[in-house]
């Protein structure tokens, strides 16, 4: 129940957050005016803490937990040849460092700091409705997800953040953010291409017609993709290997395909440029709907999937907020709260996905 509870806990004090942001708080005196921020940004950092926490110190949980501690970490320290990218390797070495050259746990807990670090700035900066941005997080998946795709979660948390910079128009900042999520993981490279389609407007109406035929050509696809990784050497080696079994996790088809209608619908309840305003964001979850037809053909299709649908964090709060009515607004909200309660339910509680349960931690706090 322990995640549960730090949703719980962690709406908790971000609604605390939002009320003091709310109210017209006279002050008279700059300190007075300096204290009050502080005091808003110590209830989200509260909230941020809740959530950061237990990933810090959480200790044999996750499917690459051992992976990173018997394989990865050890063959970074020791300078062997280990598909490892730069910046995450400098994360290893100074995480090593700061635990005096002891033990692995320093680099797991920069590890969540830096995912959840950048998906609460994320959310801050770009949410219309921070609390159900962070129960999304919570319980959509990418949470758990996070503790075992350790580097991918960094680069696409780091990659959502820089999303702000295509709406303020300033390419050299987007393309600064995303070079240093691909320096953590290489897949982040393909967010470049989102700043080139952001006024590019393809209704999603059509997009299903578009996965139909997809999924006709599902095995002609993969022939060209397994062609054009062995050139360039990305994804090479998850071709034929180990995790190429056909295997896929069908509840994250489903709430693809659940938030693909979310879309459709609201593009008939809001106005074009209200609308398109979230370009970024429906261009991204539109590669999350075209990885689903693919998806039984495709090795580690989660993690394909994980590399898109972490956007719906902020875009179906802002697709909701721009919906006219407020009784519409009201009951598209709760929909998606029942959806995500039952998505995290058979996750998390039946399926255990991601192998977080039971949780454990290195001082036996909530063991």
């Amino acid at each position: 129940m322990i995640y549960v509870f730090m949703i719980a806990l962690s709406i908790f004090f971000v609604q605390i957050y939002i009320s003091l942001n709310n109210l017209n708080i006279r002050t008279d005196t700059l300190v007075q005016r300096e204290t009050v921020i502080w005091v808003k940004k110590l209830f989200y950092l509260l909230s941020f803490l809740i959530i950061c926490i237990p990933g810090m110190i959480r200790y044999g949980i996750g499917i690459d937990y051992l992976t990173y501690s018997n394989y990865q970490i050890p063959a970074v320290l020791l300078h062997e040849t280990v598909k490892v990218e730069p910046l995450y390797k400098l994360v290893i070495e100074l995480g090593y460092w700061l635990s005096g050259n002891t033990n692995y746990q320093v680099i797991f807990a920069i590890t969540n700091v830096l995912i959840v670090g950048f998906v609460y700035k994320y959310i801050k900066d770009q949410s219309a409705n921070i609390t159900l941005s962070i129960f999304i997080f919570m319980a959509g998946g990418f949470f758990a997800f996070s503790w075992s795709g350790m580097r991918q979660s960094i680069g696409v948390a780091i990659s959502l953040y820089a999303l702000k910079y295509i709406k303020k128009r300033k390419m050299g900042w987007y393309f600064f953010w995303i070079t240093v999520a691909g320096l953590f993981h290489t897949a982040a490279w393909i967010f470049l291409i989102f700043y080139f389609l952001n006024k590019i407007h393809f209704p999603p109406i059509y997009l299903p017609l578009i996965m139909i035929i997809e999924y006709g050509l599902a095995q002609t696809i993969r022939n060209v993709l397994v062609a054009v990784s062995d050139k360039i050497g990305i994804y090479s080696d998850y071709f034929g290997g180990i995790f190429d079994t056909g295997i896929y996790n069908r509840l994250l088809a489903v709430g693809t395909l659940a938030v693909l209608g979310l879309v459709i619908f609201t593009s008939y309840m809001i106005r074009p440029e209200k609308f398109w305003e979230l370009n970024s964001e429906i261009n991204i979850s539109y590669l999350a709907c075209l990885t689903v037809p693919l998806i039984s053909v495709l090795p580690t299709p989660s993690r394909i999937l994980f590399m898109f649908i972490p956007v719906y964090i902020t875009l179906i709060p802002n697709l909701i907020k721009r919906v006219p009515k407020p009784i519409l607004r009201g009951i598209l909200e709760a929909i998606v709260c029942l959806f995500y309660v039952y998505f995290m339910y058979k996750n998390i509680y039946v399926q255990d996905d991601y192998h977080i349960l039971p949780y454990r931690d290195i001082f036996n706090l909530f063991s």
